[in-house]
């Protein structure tokens, strides 16, 4: 049986400084590496950082391995591999940042687009809705401005006007007979006042509708005349009392005292567009075609573009068998849309004319 060699004191020395003599070796290789990367100014680029970094670790585990027993177990064996492993991935490049094409974020993209589109929406909705109701407001106030409460009262009327207003409200809330009284009462007091007569009238008008009597409404007729020749009568009141007296007398068939009564209103009016056009409709109902086209002819002239003026004077043309000269006047009479030209026969003397000239575009 052979017996193993005990170890001398001398063998275990020489094994510690073989030992001893590796670690000095290894430090000064990572002290060298160090040197050599403060020499380059390392730590210029973040690779060359992490580099540097896990070094120092490297060389700081070295040392702790040389200072460590010798009968230790071999734990830092394996913090070394971890290390190493940690500098192999760290070693790997990192692309470069690029900072000259970094466009900064605006923060007015953060903000919904749809939002911002139904914003637009309905801040344009609201202007357009504004607009339209300008030019509403501006419409009605045109028409009201044409349609300008007329004047009735004179100065005398104004001293009396609480009495006439009173008269006048039981006149509008239906109750005839107590207004008519009422008016009546005022005629005799004020047998000056165009206003209290011309209220009478009215009553005396409404009564004769109410009572379907002709005998009243001949009343109402010679009542309105009587008004519009009263002195200081104001010309809203006279052409207001003559105008609906005309009226009255063509519904009782008083055609040719409507006529009289129409052209005494032109004489007293004579740049009323409107009267002339009712003048002519006169001359029409008592079959005097002549002096209806007369006073159209004299409409037309002041007014080229009335519509209720054309279509009556196609009218006449067609009834002198000037057919085709009817057709624009007719055309462009039922065109314009005005009061008075939407009527049925008109459309009828339109079509005939356009058959017989065998024009189907009608």
């Amino acid at each position: 049986m052979v017996l193993g060699r005990a170890s001398s004191p001398e063998t275990n020395l020489t094994c510690e400084n073989t030992q001893t003599a590796s670690l000095s070796i290894t430090e000064q290789v990572s002290q060298r590496r160090l040197k050599e990367a403060e020499s380059r100014h390392v730590g210029d680029s973040p690779e060359e950082k992490t580099v540097l970094k896990t070094s120092e670790r490297l060389a700081e585990t070295t040392n702790e391995q040389a200072a460590e027993p010798q009968g230790a177990e071999p734990t830092r064996a394996t913090s070394t591999e971890h290390l190493t492993k940690q500098v192999a991935s760290a070693a790997v490049p990192l692309p470069p940042v690029v900072e000259d094409d970094f466009v900064p974020d605006d923060p007015r993209d953060s903000v919904h687009p749809d939002v911002e589109s139904g914003q637009d929406l309905t801040s344009s909705r609201v202007t357009q809705e504004a607009e339209t109701t300008g030019k509403q407001t501006e419409e009605k106030r045109k028409a009201k401005a044409k349609k300008k409460k007329p004047k009735l009262l004179n100065k005398f009327d104004k001293t009396i006007k609480t009495e006439i207003d009173s008269a006048e409200k039981l006149r509008k809330k239906g109750k005839l007979e107590e207004a008519l009284r009422a008016f009546e009462s005022l005629v005799q007091q004020f047998p000056q006042s165009p206003r209290a007569r011309y209220g009478k009238a009215q009553t005396e008008d409404d009564l004769a509708e109410k009572l379907r009597s002709n005998d009243m409404l001949q009343r109402a007729i010679n009542t309105y005349r009587d008004a519009a020749e009263l002195p200081d009568v104001t010309s809203d009141l006279l052409r207001a009392a003559l105008k609906r007296r005309a009226e009255r007398q063509q519904f009782l068939g008083r055609m040719r005292g409507s006529l009289a009564t129409l052209e005494r209103l032109c004489q007293i009016f004579p740049e009323d567009v409107g009267l002339k056009n009712d003048l002519g409709v006169a001359y029409l109902l008592l079959g005097d075609n002549k002096g209806a086209k007369k006073v159209y002819e004299e409409v037309l002239a002041v007014a080229p573009a009335d519509g209720f003026a054309k279509v009556h004077y196609g009218f006449i043309l067609k009834s002198e068998n000037k057919i085709a000269e009817s057709i624009p006047y007719l055309k462009e009479g039922l065109e314009s849309g005005e009061p008075g030209t939407d009527d049925g026969r008109f459309y009828f003397h339109l079509g005939d004319a356009l058959q017989r000239v065998g024009d189907s575009s009608g």
